[in-house]
């Protein structure tokens, strides 16, 4: 049929298009799987020509292609990326940062409990496939990527290795092809690969034993995730929509440099976020970051320096909005942020708090600063939380504006603080 040959002609001229696609989205995933503390390897791979003509045809016997449309919405593993899992028990995180990174097209396909054609003893492949399409905020509409059907597998490492050498040998081959020997041990081979996925739970669970010792420290960020999610309650994990821990290796850096990167230091912040009233749905590194920041302003310098080491474009010339907007307004960020950091130091000297919750003293700055000072600045601490925390980047003409409100109040408070001054008694907020 012509349209099938001109089908795998385009796809033919669309090689390296294509290439470029699964490399952008294997540095997503694998951006993503790091900074979580969840360890894999990710690779991506295109379709060879020959597999896809093979597809094609066999396909289009089986359901009747009418047009390369029909091929296009049928076959959607054109671009693929392999997720290849060190434990099988993080599939359930790595599902959340795929729906973080990704548009889903459709059901996940989950191949569990099921039998091998060839052996009904065992389970046969054990994996997650899912079809998703680059978030529409990711490109411009002018974009060619944009729509484009990706495939990402999801597996332990041994899985997947077990999957290459049948799909190879068995799943190619034509009827009669192989013996029924090699059946066999492809099957036992199945067998000792759902006993390794047993042993890495067990090997996972040894790790979790080690590193709750309050004796040592952790020695890295994988280390420090592992032990977050082991003793974060179940509430706290279903309550959060997003990828659970976010950028733990920021906390993990941040933690360091504060000598605070042991268990029991990190048992008392998990105990303040169990206890709040409030539920909060951002990632535990966030409210995590946000309980040290509140402690000392001085915490922020350190922040700053960790963060302002690690702020770069993550792909080419694929920079995010946010990477975009923060080079370009950079100056004016710096600024707003010397300024917060300024009026917060306020705000902490004359509330008594043990920590920094803006909501909670709001009404009492509006009642020592005036009507609608409270408000100002909850506005800019929203600001600032989109910043520090890699979220957002207003316009210019906002931050510009945040400043002049944040000056304004300091102007307001040292002319207060040269009113009310008295060496005898500092005045407090009751």
């Amino acid at each position: 049929m012509e349209f099938i040959n001109a089908y795998l002609e385009k796809y033919s001229q669309k090689q390296d298009y294509y290439k470029k696609l699964g490399e952008y989205c294997e540095a997503l995933c694998k951006k993503q799987l790091d900074e979580n503390g969840i360890r894999s390897i990710v690779s991506s791979r295109v379709k060879p020509l020959k597999s896809l003509k093979n597809k094609v045809y066999y396909r289009n016997e089986v359901v009747g292609f009418k047009s390369i449309e029909d091929i296009e919405a049928d076959i959607r593993d054109r671009v693929g990326v392999r997720i290849a899992l060190y434990f099988p028990p993080d599939s359930g995180e790595v599902e959340k940062i795929i729906h973080a990174l990704f548009d889903i097209v459709e059901e996940p396909a989950r191949f569990e409990n099921s039998s091998l054609a060839y052996d009904s003893r065992f389970s046969g492949y054990r994996a997650w496939h899912y079809k998703v399409k680059l978030k529409t905020d990711t490109f411009s509409e002018t974009d060619p990527y944009d729509g484009e059907v990706i495939e990402i597998q999801i597996a332990s490492m041994l899985m997947h290795a077990w999957a290459e050498v049948e799909h190879d040998l068995a799943y190619k081959a034509p009827e009669g092809g192989i013996s029924d020997l090699e059946y066999a041990l492809l099957s036992q081979l199945n067998g000792i690969v759902h006993t390794g996925e047993v042993i890495l739970e067990q090997l996972k669970y040894a790790m979790e034993k080690r590193i709750e010792d309050n004796k040592r420290k952790f020695l890295n960020h994988y280390e420090l995730a592992s032990f977050i999610y082991k003793n974060l309650s179940q509430a706290k994990k279903a309550y959060i929509n997003e990828p659970t821990l976010g950028r733990v290796d920021v906390l993990f850096n941040l933690l360091k440099k504060l000598d605070k990167h042991y268990p029991k230091a990190v048992m008392e912040y998990l105990d303040i976020i169990e206890t709040q009233m409030k539920m909060d749905n951002h990632s535990i590194s966030y409210q995590l970051i946000e309980i040290i920041l509140s402690q000392n302003e001085n915490n922020y310098n350190v922040y700053y320096d960790i963060i302002s080491s690690i702020r770069e474009p993550m792909v080419g010339a694929y920079s995010s909005d946010f990477e975009t907007r923060y080079m370009h307004n950079e100056n004016k960020i710096n600024a707003f942020l010397s300024k917060w950091v300024e009026l917060e130091s306020f705000i902490r000297h004359y509330v008594s708090e043990e920590s920094f919750d803006i909501k909670r003293i709001n009404n009492r700055l509006q009642e020592l600063l005036g009507e609608n000072i409270g408000d100002v600045i909850l506005d800019a601490y929203k600001i600032r939380n989109g910043i520090v925390h890699g979220i957002h980047v207003p316009e210019t003409k906002k931050i510009n504006q945040a400043i002049y409100n944040i000056d304004k109040i300091l102007k307001t408070i040292k002319k207060l603080n040269m009113a009310i001054n008295k060496p005898t008694k500092e005045r407090k907020i009751v």
